[in-house]
């Protein structure tokens, strides 16, 4: 049976069960072929679908299932063991196929409207809770129709999608490439957070279009990638920095830069991106968009001239759920316009107007930080820490490297970090406070590093000085290790690699990679400069299996023994030595 009569099946099920236009669903799965049934047959049904992360905290979870208000919940049954406490009806995906059978079923309409819910998305909230972003059905198809002209895929196109489906811009991978009859390839979570296995993917599936942030197409670089004349990339949801630019135009069939808040309904503007182009702008709005950037009493501002974006159109969503003074703040009547009920969404992130008209984002204008793609507000951070018992004060700052023309570099460098205060200066384990927030927040959110201080410099204004606060370069991270230093010559070149790409020193023999802030696309930078210097195709479950530099250091020294490789200097560009080990 086809996905598209399967997905009636969902739909004539979850109507059965009194799912209606604007009922909310959960979907508490992975990326496979059955969320893609289970997403189609919500909407076939009239509902809006919400995504619930599997790697999200239960704590989380509970909270955007309660906020959001959720009537029901489909789910996998590999995850029904995790489910947080929910009161609505549940569904499960193997358990209870949703009646199918070989009997056809057919298509049948709803009483949905353009703008009832398709979706209901959550994002980072400064007040210390993530907010329900509600995005209509006309919001959706105003945006897949523009994509679809640009920068467009065909039926003949292959699209790789990579993206979790909690994160919006996963809305493009999933929908575009089913409205026109694209192959859509779903890689797994495993598959995307490792470079090489995803390079492997991508080389044996033909990709021909495929849409990441720079962090991913970054971490593609590091695992060894060049490119594809056939390819079209698709960048987004992060600064796209000038040089990675460059070296995606020079191997790549067509490149894009594209943005877009949440709340504009994925993206609101692209570019494509030409060689050597400095700055990169974001480009120009997509179809039924218009764009606004203005001063702080609304109005415009000459070409050249720095002010906050501005967005109007059809891809606005309707607002915050259950958030009416938040929503009121944000989308605001636009006084530029004389149709009734005209809005902009105010994007907080400050642009200017190139004399072409092309847009170019020049960062924030508060204290929002995207980081691998995700956007975070750094007050939810602090919030959640601050109710940690020993926690007096705390205060959530992204390091970041400088880019081109001072403009922020949102690498695999990046680092979000917590300066800490205790209560009555009591000490405490670093990785009590990390274990604290993961139970909390997603991952991405939690802080690599923790400082702690007696107290918060603080301006006379009594907002906190940034610039006297430490240095990551000044303070060990308080790990529950204690310092050693390497003893073999593989522990000394694993620790100069580790405190190289972590920017962290010192590193000890077992300090445990992830308690150091480490993270997937990290792992895959220190595999790939492994795979220079000792020619081993590491896979990247071996960081996971061994986290720590002498766990790693051993590792490595047996692989080397066993066939008699030896270190190399990192310059070497030789790969016939290379060896592929599936530890």
């Amino acid at each position: 049976m086809t996905i598209d009569k399967y997905s009636n099946h969902v739909a004539q099920r979850l109507r059965h069960q009194g799912v209606k236009p604007e009922t909310i669903v959960g979907v508490y799965m992975e990326r496979s072929i059955e969320l893609i049934i289970g997403l189609l047959g919500i909407l076939k049904a009239g509902g809006a679908y919400l995504p619930l992360d599997p790697s999200y905290p239960t704590e989380r979870l509970r909270y955007l299932l309660e906020d959001s208000n959720a009537s029901f919940l489909i789910v996998s049954q590999d995850f029904i063991v995790q489910l947080p406490r929910f009161s609505g009806n549940i569904l499960c995906f193997e358990e209870d196929p949703y009646g199918r059978t070989t009997n056809d079923c057919p298509n049948s309409t709803c009483e949905v409207t353009p703008g009832n819910l398709a979706y209901v998305i959550y994002t980072s909230g400064s007040t210390g809770q993530p907010k329900g972003v509600q995005i209509s059905h006309e919001a959706v198809m105003n945006f897949l129709m523009s994509m679809n002209q640009q920068p467009t895929i065909s039926a003949d196109d292959r699209l790789l999608s990579v993206t979790t489906f909690s994160f919006d811009i996963a809305v493009l991978e999933l929908f575009l490439p089913l409205i026109n009859g694209a192959q859509l390839i779903l890689a797994s979570r495993e598959i995307t957070t490792d470079g090489m296995r995803l390079l492997e993917l991508m080389d044996a599936a033909q990709v021909t279009v495929m849409q990441a942030t720079p962090a991913s197409w970054h971490m593609l670089q590091q695992a060894g990638w060049t490119g594809s004349a056939e390819l079209k990339v698709l960048c987004g949801g992060e600064t796209l920095p000038k040089k990675l630019a460059h070296e995606l135009c020079l191997r790549n069939k067509q490149v894009w830069n594209l943005y877009g808040p949440t709340e504009t309904t994925v993206w609101a503007l692209l570019h494509e991106v030409q060689t050597q182009e400095n700055p990169i702008p974001i480009g120009r709005p997509i179809a039924n968009t218009k764009i606004y950037i203005l001063d702080t009493q609304l109005q415009p501002v000459p070409i050249g001239w720095p002010g906050e974006l501005l967005i109007e159109g059809h891809g606005l969503a309707r607002g915050y759920l259950n958030k009416p003074d938040l929503t009121a703040d944000r989308f605001i009547p636009n006084p530029f316009s004389t149709n009734v009920g005209s809005r902009l969404y105010k994007t907080g992130d400050s642009a200017r107007y190139h004399f072409d008209k092309t847009v170019e984002c020049l960062g924030r204008r508060d204290h929002q930080v995207k980081i691998r793609g995700y956007r975070i507000e750094l007050q939810e951070i602090e919030i959640q820490l601050s109710a940690h018992p020993l926690v007096k004060q705390v205060y959530v700052l992204a390091h970041t490297d400088e880019g081109e023309n001072g403009a922020m570099s949102l690498s695999p460098k990046t680092h979000l970090v917590a300066y800490v205060v205790s209560q009555a200066n009591e000490p405490f384990n670093i990785n009590e406070l990390r274990e604290f927030l993961l139970q909390k927040i997603p991952e991405y959110m939690v802080p690599t590093a923790f400082v702690l201080l007696t107290s918060l410099p603080l301006l006379s204004n009594g907002k906190v000085n940034h610039r006297a606060l430490p240095s990551l370069e000044e303070a060990r991270p308080d790990l529950e290790s204690s310092y050693v230093p390497p003893e073999t010559a593989t522990e000394q070149h694993l620790v100069e690699i580790w405190e190289e790409t972590m920017e962290i020193k010192p590193v000890g023999i077992h300090d445990n990679f992830f308690n150091l802030g480490g993270h997937s696309l990290i792992a895959t930078s220190i595999l790939a400069r492994l795979r220079v210097t000792y020619h081993l195709n590491l896979p990247l479950r071996i960081i996971f299996e061994s986290p720590t530099i002498t766990e790693l250091a051993e590792h490595i020294d047996v692989l080397l023994w066993a066939t008699g490789g030896s270190k190399d200097t990192e310059d070497s560009s030789s790969t016939d030595k290379r060896v592929v080990f599936e530890i």
